[in-house]
Protein backbone atom coordinates (compact mmCIF):
# COMPACT_ATOMS: atom_id res chain seq x y z
CA UNK A 1 0.00 0.00 0.00
CA UNK A 2 1.53 3.42 -0.85
CA UNK A 3 1.01 6.72 1.54
CA UNK A 4 -0.48 9.70 -0.20
CA UNK A 5 1.00 11.62 2.47
CA UNK A 6 4.94 12.10 2.32
CA UNK A 7 6.64 10.32 4.94
CA UNK A 8 8.53 13.31 6.28
CA UNK A 9 4.81 15.17 6.73
CA UNK A 10 3.84 11.67 8.36
CA UNK A 11 6.81 11.95 11.04
CA UNK A 12 6.29 15.35 12.13
CA UNK A 13 2.79 14.65 12.82
CA UNK A 14 3.23 11.47 14.61
CA UNK A 15 6.14 13.21 16.49
CA UNK A 16 4.19 16.20 17.50
CA UNK A 17 1.84 14.32 18.68
CA UNK A 18 3.97 12.00 20.38
CA UNK A 19 5.26 14.87 22.50
CA UNK A 20 2.09 16.60 23.55
CA UNK A 21 0.62 13.58 24.64
CA UNK A 22 2.97 11.10 25.15
CA UNK A 23 2.40 10.92 29.13
CA UNK A 24 -1.37 10.08 28.53
CA UNK A 25 -1.19 7.87 25.42
CA UNK A 26 0.92 5.10 23.94
CA UNK A 27 1.48 5.33 19.85
CA UNK A 28 2.06 2.53 17.83
CA UNK A 29 2.48 2.52 13.98
CA UNK A 30 1.94 -0.82 12.36
CA UNK A 31 3.24 -1.28 8.49
CA UNK A 32 -0.06 -3.45 7.56
CA UNK A 33 1.93 -5.02 4.77
CA UNK A 34 3.80 -6.50 6.99
CA UNK A 35 0.99 -7.28 9.45
CA UNK A 36 -1.41 -8.17 7.74
CA UNK A 37 -3.09 -9.68 10.95
CA UNK A 38 -3.63 -6.79 12.55
CA UNK A 39 -4.85 -4.87 9.45
CA UNK A 40 -7.58 -7.63 9.26
CA UNK A 41 -8.61 -7.44 12.84
CA UNK A 42 -9.24 -4.20 13.46
CA UNK A 43 -10.72 -3.78 9.44
CA UNK A 44 -7.43 -1.31 8.27
CA UNK A 45 -7.91 -0.81 4.49
CA UNK A 46 -7.10 2.84 4.77
CA UNK A 47 -3.75 4.77 5.33
CA UNK A 48 -3.44 6.40 7.67
CA UNK A 49 -5.79 4.85 10.55
CA UNK A 50 -5.63 6.43 13.73
CA UNK A 51 -7.84 4.13 16.27
CA UNK A 52 -8.07 5.34 20.03
CA UNK A 53 -8.50 2.25 22.44
CA UNK A 54 -9.64 2.68 26.49
CA UNK A 55 -9.57 -0.53 28.07
CA UNK A 56 -8.71 -2.58 25.29
CA UNK A 57 -11.93 -1.72 23.65
CA UNK A 58 -11.81 0.91 19.99
CA UNK A 59 -13.98 4.18 21.30
CA UNK A 60 -13.15 6.03 18.50
CA UNK A 61 -11.45 5.93 15.00
CA UNK A 62 -10.13 8.62 12.03
CA UNK A 63 -9.45 7.67 8.65
CA UNK A 64 -7.77 9.62 6.44
CA UNK A 65 -5.15 12.49 6.71
CA UNK A 66 -6.88 14.58 9.00
CA UNK A 67 -4.44 15.71 11.32
CA UNK A 68 -7.88 18.35 13.40
CA UNK A 69 -9.65 15.38 13.73
CA UNK A 70 -6.88 13.14 15.68
CA UNK A 71 -6.22 16.12 17.92
CA UNK A 72 -9.67 16.23 18.97
CA UNK A 73 -9.69 12.69 19.75
CA UNK A 74 -6.69 12.94 21.64
CA UNK A 75 -8.05 16.36 23.58
CA UNK A 76 -11.30 14.29 23.74
CA UNK A 77 -9.62 11.21 25.66
CA UNK A 78 -6.88 13.30 27.61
Amino acid sequence: MTWSIPPSLRSWLCSRLDLKFTDRFKFYKVDIDEEEAISARYHIHTIPTNIVFKGGDEVARVTGYYPGKVRELMDQYV
